[in-house]
């Protein structure tokens, strides 16, 4: 399986003015997917997520696009899930743009969520 994602739109807020570096947060995640294309041999998937933290100092908006390689066997266990855990292509893509994540987090003064935020 290959996965290639681009990141095409992300936004970051501050929404408190008090320094919130070492500030114990916990973050939720509401996520978005489409399946936009289906072809031989790859998936195209439009993603959104929408990071959002407790108490209220941070939120984050990331989109963008994945394209996820691979025979229909080798996909489609990463587009679907049997539980209420998230298709773990979901998780794949996080891991993905975890990096810019944390370092936007670190530029705007705020604490970063989890790397493995969307597995547990």
């Amino acid at each position: 399986m290959d996965l290639r994602v681009r990141v095409e739109k992300m936004t970051a807020e501050k929404l408190v003015n008090d320094d919130v570096d070492d500030k114990d947060v916990i973050y939720r995640v509401n996520v978005s997917m489409v399946e936009t294309e289906k072809n031989p041999g790859w998936t195209g998937i439009s993603f959104s997520f929408d990071i959002t933290s407790e108490p209220a100092v941070a939120r984050l908006q990331i989109s963008g696009t994945a394209a996820l390689g691979g025979t229909k066997e080798e996909v489609l266990p990463f587009l679907t899930s049997g539980t209420q855990a998230p298709p773990a292509v979901l998780a794949e893509i996080y891991e993905r743009v975890y990096g810019t994540i944390y370092v936007i987090c670190a530029a705007i003064q705020v604490p970063h969520p989890l790397p493995n935020l969307l597995r547990e």
